[in-house]
């Protein structure tokens, strides 16, 4: 009987040693034990406290658009190693299908990397996906404070306080975003447009600029901002 009992766990035991082959769940396991993750999947077995492996695994897996066996990897990894990237990944992919996901995985992990601008526009990103303006507006304003020439976190401000209603503040944040960058064709198109639209007339002297330079008369924009601007003021 005993040697019974000792077969079952036995074969209990290989069963799970099985499902958990090479660091993922049965479901996976014929996909990761062929190319070209079945070089990785080998080196995992070998190594599997080793995170970098996992990440790379991870990498060519959502290459290869496999999302969810990618995601898998890239917790592994990050439960093996508290690294950045390997947070990153993580919630670039939450954010992308599942922000409320996102902003607790966000602020989990900002407990262990609190510096991370990265993980923080994450973070505005996922509070503004799922509706929660006011929150995502405080980390955008947190991150500006920790770097006042991070961007994306002025362009998300500017669209914010636009859904507020405090054009105002909406355009200040984008003018210095736009002192930063002032050779980003989308930003200054952004710019071009809010200032048309509160009947600023530096709406036309960027659209001038523009059309300077457009020596191949290929930009229709321009021409765009300058309509918007002339049919809120009026002017002919």
């Amino acid at each position: 009987m005993k040697r019974f009992l000792h077969l079952q766990w036995a074969l209990l035991f290989s069963v799970i040693l099985s499902c958990n082959d090479g660091g993922q769940t049965s479901s996976y396991s014929e996909l990761l034990s062929q190319a070209p993750y079945a070089s990785l999947t080998d080196s995992i077995k070998e190594n599997r406290s080793n995170a970098d492996l996992y990440f790379r695994r991870g990498k060519l897996l959502r290459e290869n658009t496999l999302t969810e066996p990618a995601l898998e990897d890239f917790k592994k990894a990050w439960s093996l190693k508290n690294d950045e990237r390997y947070a990153a990944y993580i919630s670039n992919m939450l954010l992308e299908n599942k922000p409320d996901s996102a902003v607790i995985f966000i602020n989990d992990a900002l407990k262990k990397i609190p510096n991370s601008i990265f993980l923080s526009l994450d973070l505005a990103k996922a509070y503004n996906a799922i509706g929660k303006k006011d929150e995502s507006l405080a980390v955008c304003n947190s991150i500006i404070q920790k770097e006042p020439g991070q961007i994306d976190a002025l362009l998300l401000k500017s669209d914010l306080l636009q859904e507020k209603n405090d054009s105002a503040g909406s355009l200040s944040a984008l003018e210095r975003a736009y002192s930063l960058a002032p050779f980003d064709a989308e930003l200054t198109h952004s710019l071009a447009f809010k200032y048309a639209q509160n009947k600023n007339a530096k709406a036309l002297a960027i659209c001038d600029s523009l059309l300077k330079k457009d020596t191949g008369g290929v930009q229709a924009e321009p021409y765009y901002f300058k309509g918007v601007y002339y049919y809120n003021t009026n002017e002919k």
